[in-house]
């Protein structure tokens, strides 16, 4: 995987994150995941297609999630329902056009989609012929998040 199909994902979110939530983050050392469930229990599903095929997972700890929806509706939200779910999918359209304006700019043919949200403990993920995912651990002092990607080389 190339850093030039990761870096927009990254600069996104983060960019998100301090800008509806007023949340810093940082990102930890990435690693290799071989099986293909999450690291949290609610997630947020993006496809790339184009010239590369892949999946984008955005996974959210409870704590985290928790803390972004609190902070993005400036009321506390304790428990991890439809409305959380809708930020989850709004977070992940934001990712998807930021992305997309990204990859165009480069001149990389590439599209992100939104392909929904899945939630439960270690819930499956999409991968690409049983690939493994690049996890890339997103830490902030309200909870951990994780982009997890499988594009195909």
């Amino acid at each position: 995987m190339k850093a030039e199909h990761i870096n927009p994902f990254i600069q996104t979110l983060l960019y998100i994150l301090e800008t509806t939530a007023q949340i810093k983050a940082e990102i930890s050392r990435p690693y290799l995941k071989k099986a293909p469930s999450s690291s949290g229990p609610l997630s947020g599903l993006m496809e790339i297609s184009g010239d590369k095929k892949g999946f984008v997972s955005l996974t959210f700890s409870k704590d985290a999630i928790l803390s972004i929806v609190s902070k993005m509706f400036g009321e506390e939200v304790n428990e991890i329902n439809d409305d959380v779910k809708d930020a989850v999918g709004e977070i992940v359209n934001m990712v998807c056009g930021q992305a997309n304006n990204k990859f165009a700019e480069q001149g990389i043919k590439l599209k992100v989609l939104s392909h929904g949200i899945k939630e439960g403990e270690e819930h499956f993920l999409p991968n690409l012929e049983e690939r493994p995912f690049m996890s890339i651990p997103v830490k902030s002092d309200f909870g951990d998040l994780f982009i997890e990607v499988s594009i195909e080389e």
